[in-house]
């Protein structure tokens, strides 16, 4: 968990860009490349996404989801599954937003829904 570890604070690890694998509506898997925001001491991944995305709708019926991580230059792969949660306001969510500056908000706020 070292090099996951790493991925937070070093923008060029390759393990800082994810892909998250989620559960659509006729129950077949749906993979995107996700930034990875942050990794806790309860080995929890932080990731932020637009609440208008179909990974939110997925999440909120079908909450398993899995997480690939790739470092070509040591060939390593790392596979994670488990539980997602969607935390969209209240305190925690307003901790953490603040916590990441001001660039943050202006990434998950546009106009245009994703996929437009």
């Amino acid at each position: 968990m070292n090099e996951v570890r790493k991925a937070i604070s070093e923008a060029q690890h390759p393990f800082r860009y994810v892909t998250l694998a989620t559960v659509d509506n006729m129950n077949s898997p749906q993979q995107r490349m996700v930034v990875l925001r942050d990794f806790n001491e309860k080995s929890e991944f932080l990731i932020y996404t637009d609440s208008r995305s179909d990974k939110v709708a997925e999440i909120m019926k079908n909450n398993s989801v899995s997480l690939l991580f790739y470092h070509s230059e040591m060939r390593l792969q790392l596979r994670v599954t488990g539980s997602a949660a969607i935390i969209q306001s209240g305190e925690e969510f307003d901790k953490e937003w603040d916590s990441r500056g001001s660039k943050s908000p202006h990434s998950y706020t546009s106009v245009l829904s994703p996929g437009t």
